[in-house]
């Protein structure tokens, strides 16, 4: 059981991204309250996207909805993740679930924030395919894709699990018939479903086994294993 209320907490490159708005969609239609953001996204670029969108004539409703009902919600422009100002951040709001959308987290903001619970999403069953090209490497073995929601540690997709789900069955034709895109759009939704059960005392972060061995990271595929696999029925 969590014997402290834990605050929830975002990272993202900038709220023009399509999954930036996929997340914050799902934190309002699941009913998550989120405490704070944090984003990386230099002021002046940002005038350049927003100008660029009004020059295109993309009125986004749905960021404009967003936006209305996070009024309230703390945001921090802070350009690095590793940086002094992103750690009185975490401080600031620990103990946290922070789902992050965003670049590398070094060992050293992993190790001063403990009560940080720094999320990561990933397209595979742990601990099976840690690292790259885990969904190719997944479907080379006829394997079901799952999404696994789990702590960022020191190691490589190592960290505790929070909360894993089969997403898509694998008939042998998973990226012919688009169906990446599908598993895409799946993640957000995974990823506030396990925040969202955690709240909720419902599920309990679990060590993962095979801890520190080499032969349970999968690197990236060769272009021509690839190309057998994006084609193979």
């Amino acid at each position: 059981m969590n014997n402290r209320p834990f605050k929830n907490g975002l990272t993202v490159h900038n709220f023009e991204h399509p999954q930036t708005l996929a997340i914050l969609n799902h934190f309002v239609q699941q009913e998550i309250k989120l405490d704070f953001i944090i984003f990386h996204q230099k002021p002046f670029k940002r005038k350049i996207l927003n100008l660029k969108n009004f020059l295109l004539n993309r009125n986004s409703h749905l960021k404009n909805e967003l936006f209305e009902k996070f009024k309230n919600v703390d945001i921090y422009n802070i350009p690095n993740i590793n940086s002094k100002e992103a750690a009185n951040v975490f401080k600031k709001y620990a103990p946290s679930l922070v789902l992050c959308n965003t670049g590398i987290i070094t060992k050293k903001t992993i190790n001063n924030h403990p009560d940080t619970f720094l999320l990561n999403v990933h397209g595979s069953q742990l601990p099976k395919y840690r690292g790259v090209s885990n969904l190719h490497w997944a479907l080379w073995d006829k394997e079901d894709i799952y999404v696994s929601v789990h702590r960022i540690n020191n190691g490589i997709d190592e960290g505790d699990i929070l909360y894993q789900e089969m997403a898509l069955k694998n008939k042998g034709d998973l990226i012919s018939s688009g169906k990446v895109d599908e598993l895409i759009n799946l993640l957000p939704f995974i990823a506030c479903k396990a925040i969202k059960k955690f709240n909720n005392n419902e599920i309990q972060f679990i060590k993962q086994d095979c801890l520190g061995e080499p032969m349970m990271q999968y690197y990236s595929m060769h272009p021509i294993l690839q190309k057998i696999v994006n084609t193979r029925n």
